[in-house]
């Protein structure tokens, strides 16, 4: 019995090590991909369907991807645009969501709230503060909106906990003021899509009044993502400015 027990000790301590080696290579997988828009690869692509495949990353990648190389795979996303090519912003963003595998993964990740916070902190109006490391400031205008309309999907509010939430609405309100002092964002287009993740927050804790959910502006807004009624401003930013004082 004692030669089994040290035989059993001698096995453990082979290959335990590179068990812990194995999760740390599994937690370190990353995607950059390989064919983007611009490319001499990409120009190749003649048909929508082969730029869709292009940009799927390989099951046997995106399964070992940890919850935050999935979001980076999320804010790298070559083709973050794509979503204005439609009516309005969230059936561009509907439309992302059921074509692209990084979407539907990280939909599926309960603990993606603290770092998607975390991404959107650190937007700021000229580009990232400390995370340009990893992410690139090119067309910055339309990034930050990509962003911001990323965060507003139902999908991803639905995995935000109350704190995070909170702290959310506060950063959106930061950079809602920001916004109107700046150029780049001063515009409906520029507010809308942090207009939008406010009013997502507030509503998916059901502290709107019925006065403001019964307005057809703000059904349509909430629906579309597309502000046409700058009267239910500052209904909203009153609504948050009293949720937080709670």
């Amino acid at each position: 019995m004692r030669i089994h027990r040290k035989f059993v000790r001698i096995i453990v301590y082979i290959f335990l090590p590179g068990i812990c080696l194995c999760a740390n290579a599994q937690e370190e997988t990353k995607w950059d991909y390989p064919i983007k828009p611009g490319t001499e690869e990409w120009n190749n692509l003649t048909t929508e369907k082969a730029r869709i495949s292009a940009l799927q990353i390989p099951e046997n990648i995106i399964t070992k991807m940890s919850t935050e190389n999935l979001i980076d795979a999320c804010i790298n996303f070559p083709l973050f645009g794509y979503y204005s090519a439609f009516s309005t912003p969230q059936e561009g963003f509907n439309i992302m969501f059921s074509r692209f595998n990084i979407f539907n993964k990280i939909c599926k990740k309960d603990s993606i709230g603290q770092y998607l916070v975390k991404i959107y902190e650190d937007a700021e109006m000229n580009g990232w503060r400390q995370m340009a490391y990893k992410f690139d400031n090119k067309y910055w205008t339309l990034k930050l909106t990509y962003l911001e309309y990323l965060i507003a999907q139902k999908e991803v509010i639905s995995k935000l906990n109350q704190k995070d939430k909170v702290k959310l609405l506060k950063i959106a309100k930061t950079k809602f003021a920001q916004k109107g002092a700046h150029q780049s964002f001063n515009s409906i287009p520029g507010i809308s899509p942090t207009l939008l993740l406010i009013c997502r927050i507030l509503y998916s804790d059901k502290v709107l009044d019925d006065s403001i959910l019964s307005n057809e502006n703000f059904k349509r807004f909430l629906e579309t993502g597309l502000l046409t009624d700058t009267e239910i401003i500052d209904e909203i930013l009153n609504s948050a400015e009293i949720y937080l004082n709670e």
